[in-house]
């Protein structure tokens, strides 16, 4: 099964088939159908079915993730980012730092944002 996307409100149309809902849409409680551009550009995140349950990022309501999408769209030309929640199959998803280091330190990922620190894994 894929990841889900993230990505910035004002591309949201670009990459989605069907009418916006912005306050669903920013929940992953919505499911749409996307364009062969989506498939094309971000095909991790595409269900087999061509569907996808975005997050879709507003500054509006998010304004540091919202920052953070902008820059990276500005230097790869692709407003879409991988998202999942935060915990390893069949463990409960991260509530805390200490879940978090833990989670991380078992996971395989290789970097690790949280709050004002980086932390980089053994890969």
């Amino acid at each position: 099964m894929p990841f889900v996307p993230a990505l910035l409100e004002e591309y949201a149309a670009e990459y989605l088939s069907g009418p916006m809902h912005s306050f669903c849409d920013e929940f992953m409680t919505r499911t749409y159908f996307v364009p062969e551009k989506c498939k094309r550009v971000a095909p991790a995140i595409v269900y087999v079915d061509g569907t996808v349950r975005p997050q879709v990022v507003s500054f509006r309501n998010n304004p540091s993730l919202h920052t953070i999408f902008s820059c990276y769209a500005k230097k790869t030309a692709i407003p879409i980012l991988l998202n999942t929640s935060f915990n390893i199959h069949e463990s409960p998803i991260v509530c805390t730092s200490a879940d978090a280091l833990s989670t991380f330190s078992r996971s395989g990922l290789d970097i690790l944002a949280i709050g004002a620190f980086i932390v980089y894994g053994k890969n």
